[in-house]
């Protein structure tokens, strides 16, 4: 990211500053830097499947899981049995899950809840909402997650399968 930062300081005439791809860019990298190990995570509240306003703050003094995954992306269905298995290890302990869909079939979504049988807090990007927690957390690629500490601080990212569990172990010391 230092290095893109360079890159974009390069740019000065007011042509290529005003470029959407730029912009697209710039954006892109104050995300990232926002979301690395150590930040502290940025809020945004989302409807949740009840339709119910949801802030990333309300989960303060737990673990959180944020996983960004889609219905129709297999490799997030994969994980997310990965997911379950920890959730029911350590919710116990201070542990949870909050879910975004990507999904833009919000049937596809919701069937998908229940067929992987998903029972923490899921959010969603669907019907014009006016927050992108994907472009928010830089997430260019799913399955994608953050693990963030009771303070909100991020700790961990992209864990999945036995890492995500090895490290709950750890923290939890289980």
């Amino acid at each position: 990211m230092d290095r893109l930062g360079e890159a974009l300081s390069l740019f000065d005439s007011p042509e290529l500053i005003g470029h959407p791809l730029y912009k697209e860019l710039v954006a892109y990298r104050e995300a990232v830097m926002k979301t690395s190990v150590g930040q502290v995570v940025p809020d945004f509240s989302l409807p949740s499947m009840n339709g119910e306003e949801v802030a990333i703050r309300s989960f303060r003094g737990k673990y959180v899981l944020l996983d960004f995954w889609a219905s129709w992306c297999a490799p997030c269905r994969q994980e997310n049995v990965n997911v379950l298995k920890v959730y029911n290890r350590f919710k116990d302990n201070g542990f949870t899950v909050v879910g975004y869909s990507l999904d833009s079939s919000e049937k596809a979504w919701l069937r998908a809840v229940e067929k992987d049988g998903m029972p923490w807090e899921q959010l969603s990007g669907l019907n014009g909402v006016k927050v992108d927690a994907s472009k928010l957390y830089g997430v260019t690629a799913i399955p994608s997650n953050f693990l963030l500490d009771p303070e909100g601080k991020i700790v961990g990212m992209d864990l999945r399968g036995e890492e995500l569990e090895k490290v709950l172990e750890q923290i939890f010391g289980k």
